[in-house]
């Protein structure tokens, strides 16, 4: 298997490499208001966002009908394409966490071909993963304390 050489990594920008919370809740609460619901603190968004806007809206506004919700997304997707980056910020160290992974993935990528090239392998396979999927799948366990994962 002959080395690859990659010219691009992807990132999911909210959440992960922008903290985008106040602007998605300002989105979804204008979207909200606009339609007679109530509104909630940002920081109760920390538990809506992350599956995408239906999802959110679904959350933000238990109990709508699908039409509501169709509603909701559409002014929320309008709000925030015009606010998306009022308050919007890097997280703090970003940049060096960038160039921290950036070694890390050369050396990575070093030691599979280092094993691949110089071991006889009948099979050989490298995951590299992230967290994300994992951080949604546990937060249960982080809140409830008689989980058997906290």
């Amino acid at each position: 298997m002959p080395a690859r050489n990659h010219d691009a990594v992807m990132f999911d920008l909210d959440g992960t490499l922008l903290d985008s919370l106040a602007d998605l809740a300002n989105a979804a609460n204008h979207a909200l208001a606009t339609s007679g619901f109530p509104t909630h603190p940002t920081d109760a968004y920390r538990r809506m966002v992350g599956d995408g806007v239906r999802l959110l809206c679904e959350r933000a506004a238990p109990g709508c009908s699908p039409d509501q919700i169709k509603d909701l997304v559409g002014l929320m997707r309008a709000h925030y394409a015009a606010h998306c980056t009022d308050l919007t910020r890097p997280y703090a160290g970003i940049r060096q966490l960038l160039g921290d992974l950036e070694i890390t993935l050369q050396t990575r990528q070093r030691a599979a071909a280092h094993f691949w090239q110089r071991e006889p392998w009948d099979y050989f396979q490298v995951v590299v993963t992230g967290t994300d999927r994992l951080h949604h799948f546990l937060w249960h366990a982080v809140e409830q304390e008689d989980d058997p994962w906290h």
